[in-house]
């Protein structure tokens, strides 16, 4: 549930999103289409669900010309499973276009078989259906654009409703740009793939309030403006930066934190290729633990796992975070890991990057 709690989550410092390459950038997309959906209908939402919408709205516009975007907004009694394939269906697009949406609501993890996520939709015990994102992203790359962003401002754990903690109020940008700013082109004109993030960790709740709709989505339009340089900014740079923001941004606002809502980070199941798809944490002291794998990526298919600890990187001893980061970047399409796990010791990991996207 989104209403403005969630469960402690891990307080881990993410010191990189290891292992991007240095490559050729793409030339600029020619049109980026938003779909936002705010289920304002659905219990513990409502205003919140509208400020998201406002919040995300002007974000985008004050950092893209109204001439390379259009907006598209769905809320109320309009939030369905069908509205959104509708919308997907009807698209125009193509190789040189970007897709970007984005979602304040609840949702959470399903889990049995495949501990799948989904968006759920309306009030109480009579929702309005539901969409899982392997659904959405599938409509979504159906139309063979260049770039597919999903950004989600909801939970992925139990629900339940909570009181909203106080909050200072935080304002979003309110100009409009006549020109592509440095964020807004790096991440969604010149990138390719998929990218698909959410507010909350597993089995956590994403945080939010009447005032200034989610944590999550204040971070992101923060972490945006943020970017000031023309230089390469990639989603494997970039995420670490939100997953910080939003600890921030929660640790700013709210004031009078409830029981189970100390902190919020953010999820990312799929970033473009390019990364070793895997986030290296610092927690309880304990440096170069594996506190995040990628859906999809060279990190996911070697077998790496959440708290796996790095002791080796290319049969090196790494012995400072600094050192860990350094090796990495060092390595070439191969990277192997000697990593202590949570059952079985020490073990090898090789990973093999992705191929260019």
């Amino acid at each position: 549930m989104k209403t403005f709690a969630r469960k402690l989550c891990l307080a881990a410092l993410a010191l990189i999103l290891a292992g991007q390459d240095v490559r050729a950038q793409h030339p600029e997309l020619r049109f980026l289409h938003v779909l936002i959906v705010a289920d304002t209908l659905a219990d513990g939402i409502g205003e919140g669900g509208e400020k998201d919408a406002a919040t995300m709205t002007s974000s985008l516009l004050a950092g893209i010309p109204k001439e390379r975007v259009k907006i598209t907004t769905i809320k109320g009694s309009q939030v369905s499973r069908d509205a959104i394939l509708n919308h997907y269906a009807g698209l125009n697009v193509g190789p040189n276009d970007g897709l970007l949406f984005h979602y304040a609501g609840h949702g959470g993890l399903v889990n049995q078989p495949t501990r799948e996520h989904y968006l759920t939709f309306g009030r109480g015990k009579t929702p309005n259906g539901h969409i899982s994102r392997t659904e959405l992203r599938s409509a979504m790359q159906a139309k063979n654009p260049g770039l597919v962003v999903i950004l989600t401002d909801c939970c992925s754990g139990a629900m339940e409703r909570l009181r909203t903690p106080k909050v200072k109020v935080i304002n979003p940008p309110s100009r409009n740009s006549t020109q592509l700013e440095p964020g807004y082109a790096q991440l969604f004109f010149r990138s390719r793939g998929l990218v698909d993030i959410t507010a909350a960790d597993d089995g956590e709740l994403a945080m939010g309030d009447p005032l200034n709709g989610g944590i999550f989505t204040q971070a992101f339009s923060k972490a945006m403006m943020a970017v000031k340089t023309d230089r390469e900014v990639t989603w494997a740079t970039f995420y670490p930066k939100l997953k910080t923001r939003t600890r921030e941004t929660f640790h700013k606002i709210v004031l009078d934190p409830i029981e189970g809502t100390s902190t919020q980070t953010s999820r990312a199941f799929f970033l473009p290729g390019g990364s070793w798809g895997f986030v290296l944490s610092r927690k309880d002291g304990v440096i170069n633990q594996i506190s995040e794998v990628h859906d999809g990526s060279p990190a996911q298919r070697a077998g790496l796992l959440r708290g796996d600890i790095v002791l080796k990187v290319n049969c090196k001893s790494v012995a400072t975070e600094s050192e860990c980061i350094e090796a990495i970047r060092a390595s070439g399409p191969e990277l192997r890991f000697t990593v202590r796990t949570l059952k079985n010791g020490e073990q090898e990991r090789v990973l093999k990057r992705n191929p260019a996207s």
